[in-house]
């Protein structure tokens, strides 16, 4: 999937609207990204039901990000943001028009990995990530943040993964006693990531507590659920 972004990211059929952005300074792909993500972010803090957004105010949103990402004044902000959407629907693109002025990103796994970019990108990530740590509708966006937060392309330093993990482990979520849901969390992520930046402690303490509930739980499910992690 990351790859699929990425290659939409750069792929042009060219047209008036990408020689138009062209005059207001070439945008790369991790400019592109960059400014796609906190949109992404945006989009999904609105809900399962907020997937689709009007065109004026998606241009709005847009043009806020040309304003703080590049410095733009709020007229040339909105004149970029009207090219730039453009640019993107015209293309094999990650935003697409459902309908006259009805924009939605072409699928759902594009939006989750563009905002957790964004989300790991955000100062307070800790804290956000912890909000919403349960919540079914954030969390691949949650595993897709760790597993950013711990490569190699991140502006983080690589300690960021162990804290990160750490604070979900000790998030003391309610029920934790019976549902372990902070353990399984981490135990996913950790099954996800390359261990860089993990402290090895942390990996051989969760699985080691997971082995332990997995041979004392009389619960059924939990074990299968478990066995699948350890798969």
């Amino acid at each position: 999937m990351h790859r699929d972004v990425a290659g939409l990211l750069d792929q042009t059929k060219g047209g008036e609207a990408a020689r138009e952005l062209a005059t207001y300074g070439e945008l790369d792909r991790s400019e592109k990204r960059a400014l796609l993500e906190p949109i992404a972010l945006w989009l999904h803090e609105r809900g399962e039901g907020g997937l689709e957004v009007v065109a004026k105010e998606l241009e709005a949103e847009i043009a806020l990000q040309f304003r703080e990402l590049f410095g733009d004044n709020a007229g040339c902000a909105r004149a970029r943001a009207r090219l730039f959407l453009q640019l993107i629907t015209e293309r094999a693109g990650l935003l697409v028009e459902r309908e006259a002025g009805i924009y939605a990103f072409a699928h759902l796994t594009f939006q989750e990995y563009l905002a957790a970019r964004a989300l790991a990108d955000c100062d307070d990530y800790v804290e956000y990530s912890l909000r919403h740590l349960h919540d079914p509708w954030w969390r691949e966006i949650l595993l897709l943040e760790v597993g950013h937060i711990s490569s190699q392309n991140n502006r983080r330093s690589p300690r960021t993964h162990h804290f990160a993990l750490r604070a979900v482990r000790n998030a003391n979520s309610p029920l934790e006693d019976v549902l372990k849901r902070d353990l399984l969390f981490v135990c996913r992520a950790l099954g996800d990531v390359s261990p860089l930046g993990v402290d090895d402690g942390l990996r051989r303490a969760a699985f080691n507590d997971l082995i332990a509930i997995w041979q004392q739980t009389p619960y059924k499910p939990q074990r299968q659920e478990y066995l699948e992690l350890f798969a």
